[in-house]
């Protein structure tokens, strides 16, 4: 299991739906993370496990959050079935996180959002300074 840390309050970040933590596994080469000769199906199905390990949500939770039957999250996650916009957003919805985070790391993607946080803050002194 990977370690979490609850990195909203300090880095003042929205907390979006379970995305709160993050894997601490920041230094992991993207080569060793997700293998370059994986089918589309495949990919979908890495990605959806990364944000399930890092919310700490169940295959039976999403199954019940995007109205799937249980056998089909299985087949979603083990790359054995394709996917669609619908299965896409369900995801994201489910993980709390935009459509595009998706398929990136979960820990890339609150870096993403660190960075944003910071960009308004600047932003909002330039001109109100």
């Amino acid at each position: 299991m990977l370690a979490l840390v609850d990195i909203s309050a300090s880095v003042g970040l929205p907390a979006v739906g379970n995305v709160a933590a993050a894997a601490i596994n920041l230094n992991m080469p993207l080569a060793q993370q997700r293998d370059a000769s994986m089918s589309n199906a495949n990919i979908i199905g890495w990605y959806i496990n990364e944000w399930l390990a890092v919310t700490g949500m169940s295959q039976a939770e999403l199954a019940r959050i995007g109205r799937w039957s249980p056998g089909k999250v299985s087949m979603m996650c083990a790359g054995k079935t394709g996917y669609s916009r619908e299965i896409i957003e369900k995801c994201a919805n489910a993980f709390g996180i935009h459509p595009n985070e998706l398929f990136l790391l979960p820990q890339r993607a609150i870096k993403l959002r660190r960075l944003e946080v910071i960009e308004r803050e600047l932003l909002s002194n330039d001109v109100s300074g």
